[in-house]
């Protein structure tokens, strides 16, 4: 069986803002988050049209994202406490990761455009809770680490 080949790699520090980041397919009409994106427990993460929201536990903080667009799927990595996997349908060749509110890196190339598959790890999810809710002005900066692996389906 053939490896697949790496597309783009972009290591990004994000503004979670209102408790979320998203991939968006750039230039594409993106869905709106849906109620059952915010249930208790916590989901990882929510698909709509032309996005993936990515989803914690405080309303603002900065969370380190690694995002890797492969050819095929790739070997999963080690390491991390979650793990989530979806599929999306992105209709441009490209996408962004970005905050809510911010435009984050824009760009970033699929292996094609269509349906995607995604695996989402997360790691310090469950930290950033933890110190958010003994003391909501706690600097949460890098507390939260994310790797997204994203391939055509």
């Amino acid at each position: 069986m053939d490896q697949p080949e790496l597309i783009s790699r972009v290591r990004a520090d994000l503004w979670s803002e209102h408790g979320f980041f998203l991939i968006r397919a750039d230039e594409g009409e993106m869905g709106h988050p849906l109620p059952e994106f915010f249930d208790h427990p916590l989901p990882l993460c929510g698909v709509v049209a032309d996005a993936v929201f990515f989803l914690d536990y405080t309303g603002l903080q900065s969370v380190d994202c690694d995002v890797e667009s492969w050819s095929g799927p790739p070997a999963e990595p080690d390491g991390y406490e979650e793990q989530a996997e979806v599929e999306v349908v992105l209709s441009t060749p490209t996408f962004s990761l970005c905050g809510p509110f911010d435009e984050g890196v824009e760009g970033i190339a699929l292996a094609r455009a269509g349906k995607q598959h995604l695996r989402v790890h997360c790691t310090g999810r469950d930290e950033a809770r933890r110190r958010y809710q003994a003391d909501p002005t706690a600097d949460l900066a890098g507390v939260e680490h994310w790797r997204i692996q994203i391939w055509p389906a």
